[in-house]
């Protein structure tokens, strides 16, 4: 079986959104990319290549565990400053980035590079998290030929 591991440092970029206006007359497309995305692509192409991976045929596996910088209110004040709160999430919901646009993103980068195309990736997952202490902000991955398995 084809699998590939590999770690991106860092805080993950979401994909940028499309906006779509009207202008002399035509309707006009912009991208609106994130700042970092480009970095944020590159970094995981060089995980990916330093970590040994070729291009996977036929049908992919891709799972992501995004690992994402803790806001200051997740932390003490005062002696306790820069403990974690007790109450401090583990999960990061309800903010931007929004999980799907990160995943997007890891796509994108990793295109002709664990994949020819990110059509090819047939089961997907992700977690999105905050820091645990002496954690680092970064990305992992796992990428899996699903050909030798056979049918679901």
């Amino acid at each position: 079986m084809t699998a590939y591991s590999f770690e991106v440092l860092g805080d993950p970029v979401p994909q940028g959104s499309m906006t779509a206006f009207i202008a002399g007359g035509k309707a006009r497309v912009a991208h609106k990319a994130p700042k970092g995305l480009q970095a944020f692509r590159a970094d995981c192409r060089n995980a990916a290549a330093q970590a040994g991976v070729t291009v996977i045929e036929g049908p992919v596996r891709l799972r992501a565990v995004f690992v994402l910088e803790r806001p200051q209110s997740h932390r003490g004040t005062g002696k306790n400053a820069g403990m974690l709160k007790a109450s401090a999430p583990e999960y990061h919901t309800g903010q931007r980035p929004d999980g799907d646009k990160i995943l997007r993103s890891l796509f994108d980068a990793l295109t002709g590079v664990c994949f020819r195309d990110d059509g090819q990736v047939c089961v997907a997952s992700f977690v999105k998290r905050y820091v645990r202490e002496g954690e680092a902000p970064h990305t992992s991955v796992t990428v899996d030929s699903l050909a030798d398995e056979g049918r679901p």
